[in-house]
């Protein structure tokens, strides 16, 4: 899984267009436009997403959130 606070495919970006392609193909799950990132202190974190729960969606808005200082996720 990838995730990133950068451009989505929405704003019809060619240059983007073939990272998209690439990873639906080997259905790999990315998350796009996420926001708040900055405000993570640590690198390592837990995150948790919840998309909605209707199948043969290509794309759909989530849910996304981090919890930081779980033991089982630190450097």
């Amino acid at each position: 899984m990838g995730f990133g606070d950068g451009v989505s495919i929405e704003n019809c970006n060619e240059d983007v267009k073939p990272f998209h392609d690439i990873l639906m193909a080997e259905n790999i799950v990315f998350l796009e436009v996420l926001k708040n990132l900055e405000k993570l202190n640590s690198k390592v974190f837990f995150m948790s997403y919840s998309p909605l729960p209707i199948y043969g969606l290509d794309s759909c808005p989530i849910r996304a959130y981090a919890i930081e200082g779980l033991a089982e996720f630190s450097e």
